[in-house]
């Protein structure tokens, strides 16, 4: 690859030294929109948005609200008649796990070998019952014309065969899969646009492209790493983008989860309360992620992509998102929306949607400890607290056996 000099004169490096004044303006056009509409959204995403959605950013400030840099808040999800509020429980920040690095101790009870292997294709009534039960959001920064630069996609399988959606089509509708799911992805580098190109073109591209490729894995024995390299050998709009591939299949001890991911979007897994696994970063430097293009002088090699295969149980809740949502909400923070909104019954589809609405709301606020913030501590930047402005994109996945959810 590329040295780290020559990498951060390209266009696809993100905010260095300055993001602060980048920041702010973007928290100030966002107080301005909040004056007209609480959580901005696409229209299509207006026009099917429920009520229990619909009160969770009315209710949000008061119960994360600021906070000094010792503390966050973190949130306890209940379920009323008239919807969701949130309960706040006040919690210090030392000693949180950081993707950024610092204390990642106790998060991972799995093994991360790189090498995905094999699955068995016989396997047992108990593997052959597992469901996967998902649905995304995409919420764009509110200082974006062009509808925002992230893009996802999932790949699943109904008494169709095999079908997907994406960004364009979700709302708040949940798929459920059984047998196989693959879901990814990917964040256009807003570095891009000073040179007048629009990054969400290649992400949106990168995913479609990975969809397509996704149809073709053998369900029984899926590999996201060929799926991500395929998809950006054949890609040719200009632009960057970090990338995260995820796929689900039953295995005899439950399910087996394939990754591969690279850049600062990224995935978790939470079992009950506690969350299991965190995908680390891959980064040139603070906010400058690993990242894939079309144009090869711009891009990381895919092959760098990390891979983890990991053990998953019925009842584990994945979530993967773009750094909007992972550089904004802590994962302990998410663990507890998670087993609150699933313990009322939340599907995997509104569920993306609260936590895109929670994280847009946490992105203005200057106060609150967040990872991007700690992120930016320990790069150098004694004074960084609150949050961070960006495209969210949120993709849940349940994993069930005999659940009426």
């Amino acid at each position: 690859g590329s040295s780290g000099r020559g990498l951060e004169e390209r266009p696809g490096a993100r905010r260095g030294t300055r993001f602060r004044h980048f920041r702010e303006r973007e928290e100030r056009d966002w107080r301005e929109r909040l004056k007209v509409r609480k959580c901005y959204m696409m229209p299509r995403q207006i026009a099917r948005m429920g009520r229990q959605q619909a009160t969770v950013g009315k209710s949000f400030l008061r119960a994360f609200g600021g906070g000094s840099s010792a503390i966050c808040s973190r949130a306890v999800v209940s379920k009323s008649a008239q919807g969701f509020r949130l309960a706040a429980l006040g919690r210090s920040a030392a000693g949180t796990s950081s993707r950024f690095g610092g204390n990642k101790g106790g998060l991972s009870k799995f093994s991360t070998e790189c090498g995905a292997a094999s699955v068995t294709p016989g396997t047992t009534q108990k593997a052959t019952e597992l469901e996967f039960y998902c649905g995304g959001a995409m919420y764009p920064s509110v200082d974006k014309t062009n509808g925002g630069e992230d893009s996802f996609f999932v790949t699943y399988v109904n008494d169709n065969g095999l079908q997907s959606t994406g960004e364009a089509d979700a709302e708040d509708e949940s798929y459920m899969s059984k047998g196989f799911m693959m879901m990814g992805v990917a964040d256009g580098v807003g570095g891009w646009a000073t040179s007048g190109v629009d990054a969400g073109h290649y992400s949106r591209q990168l995913m479609h492209l990975s969809n397509e490729f996704s149809l073709k894995e053998d369900p029984s024995n899926p590999n996201p790493k060929r799926v991500l390299f395929q998809a950006v050998q054949n890609t040719d709009k200009k632009g960057s983008a970090t990338v995260c591939i995820v796929s689900l299949s039953p295995s005899e001890q439950g399910a087996s989860l394939r990754a591969a991911n690279l850049g600062d979007s990224g995935f978790i897994v939470i079992r009950q309360k506690q969350v299991m696994f965190v995908s680390p970063i891959q980064q040139h430097s603070f906010n400058f992620p690993y990242q894939v293009s079309s144009i090869p002088q711009y891009s990381d090699s895919p092959m760098k992509a990390e891979t983890f295969n990991l053990d998953v149980l019925p009842g584990d809740t994945v979530i993967l998102g773009s750094d909007g949502l992972l550089d904004n909400l802590f994962p302990d923070e998410m663990a507890t929306i998670v087993y609150q909104a699933k313990a009322n019954g939340t599907k995997p589809g509104e569920l993306a949607h609260i936590l895109a609405k929670i994280t847009m709301e946490v992105a203005i606020d200057k106060k609150r400890e967040t990872p991007f913030a700690a992120g930016a501590r320990q790069a150098g930047f004694p004074h960084e607290y609150g949050g961070k402005m960006d495209d969210v994109s949120v993709v849940v996945a349940y994993i069930q056996q005999g659940s009426k959810l």
